[in-house]
């Protein structure tokens, strides 16, 4: 039996399977609604011709998706792409939560002739696929890979993501905590040579398409605190399956924040300051993707007033300093306070006008241009202060409200 492997940033995620069988799938009329995720930079160039040559063509996909700076990848992948090879030992499983209901528990024990269970690889048709990943909270894209074979009469058959329970009244949970839709018309489909599938469906955005009664976003769901810890997956029922694949960009594990600090030579003098995102070495880096100093910890807050000051370009050239990040404005630091102090940007901008009066803000990554700054200021060297940056999501302490002047 194939473990389930946590590739990457994790190792092996999921213990043994807890049964060797896997469950049923109910007719749909649900749809997906796909909306390709910007966190994910997918290989949309891959030929459909791949799999002639490449005999992991799935997992080829799954390796040329990538995040964004600031996100963590996860890989979480059940079964082997081993091309419908029957000679291992791959069997899926039902959630043992699903065991709770008659049906399924009549369908694990193999007492239901109607209905007869899929494993991975498995030939035939009138048979039913299901199993589950440990879905970690916090994900800013979820995106699945399927490799799929259709049996006769697979035309018709659905996929079902999320908590596939019912609830006590018996009633079931679609339209809130259910996702799916029709293989034939989900997502993003590359036919292989052997007459196989590769199906990656984009699962961030999906709703479950039941408005007004719900339009709960699968990502969401995913998040929620309430949700049970496992993503469940049922296809059916004349489609095998010879390996599935998730691929996670988590959002940073910790809130923080970007600084920028003083670039310290004696030879530039007391009269000009040099503020970089990095350049002293003795300090841990700068990152302006996803902040690089826990929110909660106290240092100046940078602040800056925009002014009219000229370089001294002569002195610069013979400094070897950059002439495009002379400011003519001032730079000021606050005594050192924790990040998170600040809720907005606007109370930022406010406590730097509290401090040294009006027409004065957070200075900003960019205001030199972007990643340094050099001005006429006073910054003791190595400073290290809370800066601002406009373009990252998660590199600032506080969330960017750009609507209120600063």
């Amino acid at each position: 039996m194939l473990p389930h492997f946590r590739f990457g940033l994790g190792s092996v995620l999921k213990s043994a399977a807890v049964a060797t069988l896997a469950g049923v799938l109910g007719a749909l009329a649900a749809w997906f609604v796909l909306v390709h995720v910007s966190g994910y930079q997918a290989d949309t160039a891959y030929s459909a011709t791949t799999g002639a040559s490449s005999p992991t063509p799935g997992l080829d996909i799954v390796d040329r998706m990538t995040c964004r700076r600031w996100q963590r990848r996860i890989i979480l992948v059940d079964g082997a792409e081993d091309g419908f090879a029957r000679g291992g030992n791959e069997p899926a499983r039902i959630d043992p939560r699903l065991l709770d209901s008659g049906y399924y528990k009549d369908l694990s024990e193999g007492k239901n002739r109607a209905v007869v269970l899929r494993n991975y690889d498995e030939p035939g048709v009138d048979k039913y696929f299901v199993d589950w990943f440990d879905l970690p909270r916090g994900s800013e894209s979820v995106r699945l890979v399927l490799r799929t074979l259709g049996e006769p009469g697979s035309d018709n058959d659905n996929v079902r993501l999320g908590d596939l329970r019912e609830d006590p009244a018996g009633q079931t949970r679609f339209g809130t905590t259910e996702f799916g839709g029709r293989l034939a018309t989900s997502g993003e489909r590359r036919p292989l040579s052997d007459g196989s599938t590769l199906l990656t469906i984009d699962l961030a955005l999906l709703t479950n398409g039941h408005a007004p009664i719900s339009t709960t976003r699968f990502i969401d769901w995913a998040n929620s605190s309430t949700r049970p810890d496992q993503l469940e997956i049922a296809i059916g029922d004349d489609t095998r399956v010879d390996f599935m694949a998730l691929v996670l960009c988590m959002a940073p594990e910790e809130h923080r924040g970007v600084t920028i600090r003083q670039f310290h030579n004696d030879s530039i003098g007391n009269g000009l300051s040099w503020l970089r995102c990095n350049g002293d070495f003795s300090q841990s880096a700068c990152d302006p993707f996803s902040g690089d100093l826990s929110c909660k910890a106290e240092l100046p807050l940078g602040c800056f007033k925009p002014g009219d000051r000229q370089p001294d370009v002569d002195r610069l050239k013979r400094l070897q300093m950059p002439i495009d990040s002379f400011s003519g404005g001032e730079v000021r630091m606050t005594v050192p306070i924790a990040g998170e102090k600040f809720p907005t940007l606007a109370s930022a901008n406010a406590y730097c006008r509290t401090q040294f009066g009006a027409g004065w803000h957070v200075l900003s990554y960019h205001e030199g241009g972007g990643g340094g700054i050099i001005t006429h200021s006073r910054i003791p060297p190595k400073s290290r202060m809370w800066i601002d940056i406009e373009d990252q999501p998660h590199a600032n302490c506080w969330d960017r409200d750009r609507v209120a002047p600063r």
